[in-house]
């Protein structure tokens, strides 16, 4: 009997002690496990460079190809209006639709170094919606931009074959 007293002290005591430390703001469910992992999970995901989360086809393209304009510094008048081209041809977009993709993009791209180290990693959330026609087109257009000045340079190169190592063959569909 004397050690069901005891045992059930302990517990009382343990019980108080932590009502006392998360009454002084010392969350013990923060020792959590499953808590944690969850937690983590979330900010990793939502910590993520908003580049790498982009939803549609047409945004991670866009995206890649202002990549590739600026693999070797800023965006030069002819990559622009290739660019420019691009969008309101063959994503058939408005003018204004399409400088307003290009600024998104631009300012999507940043400083670029996590782009600029992983360009595949744009097309983690949309690679699944892209289709063969999309693919095809996409790995056009890169080859566009990238020869918009003439030669294309080393860097756009490897930014061009990292992209299309990891794309799939599929169906088709069009662009929309």
């Amino acid at each position: 009997m004397h050690i069901i007293i005891a045992a059930l002290g302990a517990i009382v005591s343990i019980v108080i002690l932590l009502n006392r430390l998360s009454e002084n703001g010392i969350d013990i469910g923060r020792l959590n496990p499953f808590s944690w992992h969850r937690r983590r999970k979330y900010r990793l995901n939502h910590d993520l460079n908003p580049a790498f989360k982009l939803p549609s086809p047409l945004e991670s393209t866009a995206l890649l190809l202002v990549t590739i304009a600026k693999a070797d510094g800023d965006i030069s008048v002819e990559q622009k209006s290739v660019l420019l081209n691009i969008f309101t041809d063959k994503f058939h977009l408005t003018d204004s639709e399409a400088k307003d993709l290009m600024r998104a993009s631009v300012h999507l791209f940043g400083s670029g170094d996590e782009i600029l180290a992983k360009p595949a990693r744009v097309l983690d959330s949309s690679l699944e919606q892209f289709n063969q026609q999309q693919i095809d087109s996409m790995t056009e257009l890169m080859t566009l931009v990238a020869h918009a000045e003439g030669q294309a340079s080393q860097a756009q190169l490897q930014i061009i074959s990292q992209i299309t190592n990891i794309l799939p063959k599929q169906d088709s569909k069009a662009w929309s």
